[in-house]
């Protein structure tokens, strides 16, 4: 009387294994590197970024209206992060003397670096 046919018995166990399988997901997920997370600033002109970085540290970027945009080098948005590499540039002079990014500042780009999946980058695999 409580024998189950064996398609549900087969249904049951299906079940077990994609909730052990879920569950298996959500306990792995934290160990996944999610990469380091970059800020870049943007000016509207040369001399606005020039104001807080090296003249050999300012990009032009694409065109845009009847001018360019111009960016400075990247650098790690985690302030912590910052300190321990000496070689990263920071947010600009104007934040690092006034602890705010400067009013020339047009828009901050933020963009990830490394985590789950970057080694596909060193084999050529792409999408």
């Amino acid at each position: 009387m409580n024998d189950l046919d064996p398609k549900q018995k087969k249904r049951s166990g299906n079940i077990a294994l994609v909730i052990m399988g879920l569950v298996g997901a959500y306990a792995a997920l934290p160990m996944c590197s999610t990469g380091t997370e970059y800020s870049r600033n943007y000016y509207n002109n040369r001399e606005d970024c020039e104001q807080d970085y090296p003249a050999s540290d300012c990009y032009r970027g694409t065109a845009y209206g009847s001018g360019y945009h111009y960016y400075g080098p990247y650098y790690r948005s985690d302030p912590v992060a910052r300190l321990r590499d000496s070689k990263d540039p920071g947010p600009g002079r104007t934040a690092q003397e006034t602890n705010r990014v400067s009013d020339k500042v047009v828009r901050v780009e933020k963009s990830t670096r490394g985590g789950f999946g970057s080694s596909a980058r060193r084999y050529g695999v792409s999408s």
